[in-house]
């Protein structure tokens, strides 16, 4: 019997996108960190889940918890799916790589295969992902011993993942004919880098205002409503935190229109921008919002379209926590474009 496994470590740089050559069992592949990639993640309620998909959460968490405890991962029947897609094609195909189209959802993946004519759980993977290669990776600058994979174990417990789902399927033809393959898939990915320092996978500084338990509410309320944003700006190269006060939206009566004041586009006082938005959608927890540069002096910049998303994550007694991706400046420069945390303080 004979096993393999290997995941994608998505790099993530501000510097544009191409994908690099395999090393060994890992690929690389190389993602703009402003990705305008609109994914709708389920997460499923933890009673109905299966036993399966319990033990896949149950023990991703076990091992999340020896480091921090503010953000432990959930199901999701969409990643699942997903996992069991690629799992099928893999079995079909009798090949063992990663899926090329990882990239474009910014997902995380984490592979594992045996000849064991038995089908595959999360208690056969984790050790090899997680207990192998613990031991080779070194926290203080992100290296792994030479000889040894550490992004297996590295993605298992990214901080900033949130979202797991994994599916098994049995080889139709190849080496592996008659074993298994075990796929999950991470959203989002984990294995970063920035401005080509690897970030850390876990920081230990409080971040349980923002990974409240609450769920997403069940309906917004943004009619004639005005919301301050407090921007949470995370160095995961050096693990600080810092809060930012950075305007206001405001929605008018009917929800058609949105404006910013000054908005700090760069969040370092480049750009101030009062952003204008009068086309507003609003599907489940995601508030999408686009419009035209109007106010900015630069004629680069003027009359070209712009944008913000705003996934609102949790409610809680004063402020909905929230992700937030906009370009300020113009939406087909994606290396203007910013993805940050948030607060969105009910006034």
């Amino acid at each position: 019997m004979f096993l393999r496994f290997i995941l994608v470590a998505s790099i993530i740089v501000l510097s544009g996108c191409n994908v690099d050559t395999p090393k060994k069992n890992s690929d690389i592949i190389t993602l703009n960190d402003n990705s305008t990639t609109n994914i709708e993640i389920t997460e499923s309620n933890k009673s109905t889940l299966t036993s399966q998909q319990r033990e896949v959460i149950r023990v991703h968490n076990n091992k999340r918890a020896i480091y921090f405890t503010d953000s432990p991962l959930k199901y999701s029947l969409k990643l699942e799916h997903e996992a069991q897609i690629y799992a099928d094609i893999l079995a079909q195909n009798g090949k063992f790589e990663h899926d090329i189209n990882n990239h474009k959802n910014n997902y995380g993946e984490n592979l594992y295969a045996s000849t064991k004519k038995k089908a595959l759980t999360i208690n056969d993977a984790m050790p090899h992902w997680f207990e192998e290669e613990e031991p080779h990776y070194n926290y203080d600058d992100g290296s792994c011993d030479i000889g040894f994979q550490c992004g297996h174990y590295t993605q298992v417990i990214w901080q900033n993942t949130k979202e797991v789902g994994c599916a098994t399927a049995k080889y139709k033809r190849g080496e592996y004919k008659d074993g298994f393959v075990y796929v999950c898939k991470y959203y989002r990915a984990g294995n970063i880098f920035t401005n080509g320092e690897a970030e850390k996978p876990y920081c230990s500084y409080d971040m349980s205002d923002f990974y409240l338990k609450a769920s997403p509410p069940s309906t917004i309320s943004l009619a004639g409503k005005k919301f301050s944003i407090e921007l949470i700006d995370e160095d995961r190269v050096n693990c600080t935190r810092t809060n930012i006060d950075n305007s206001v939206i405001e929605f008018n009566s009917d929800v058609t229109q949105a404006t910013i004041p000054d908005f700090q586009i760069f969040n370092n006082g480049e750009y101030p921008n009062s952003l204008e938005f009068d086309n507003i959608s609003i599907e489940d927890n995601l508030i999408t919002l686009v419009g035209i540069n109007k106010n900015i002096s630069d004629t680069k910049y003027k009359n070209k379209v712009i944008y913000m998303k705003i996934r609102i994550l949790a409610d809680a007694e004063d402020y909905y926590t929230a992700e937030l991706e906009w370009n300020g400046l113009d939406k087909n420069l994606p290396q203007y474009s910013r993805r940050m945390r948030a607060k969105l303080y009910h006034d």
